[in-house]
């Protein structure tokens, strides 16, 4: 595979989603919120995993209609 993966970090994705990364933490605590991964003791997630995430929620906050009917 060619492609590199690509990782936000938890301050990072707290900045995309205009959230605290305390927030973020306890989320992931309580299996909550996109796929993460740990590289020792930092937390990392994948932007294709964020994405994913961002989408499916869109879908389910507008009752599976897609983000158009917002």
């Amino acid at each position: 595979m060619d492609e590199q993966t690509v990782y936000l970090t938890t301050d990072e994705l707290a900045k995309r989603w205009r959230t605290s990364p305390e927030s973020l933490r306890f989320h992931r605590h309580v299996g909550k919120g996109p796929r993460s991964v740990k590289f020792g003791r930092r937390v990392l997630y994948p932007v294709d995993g964020v994405e994913s995430y961002e989408r499916e929620q869109l879908e389910k906050q507008n009752d599976g209609r897609g983000p158009e009917a917002a």
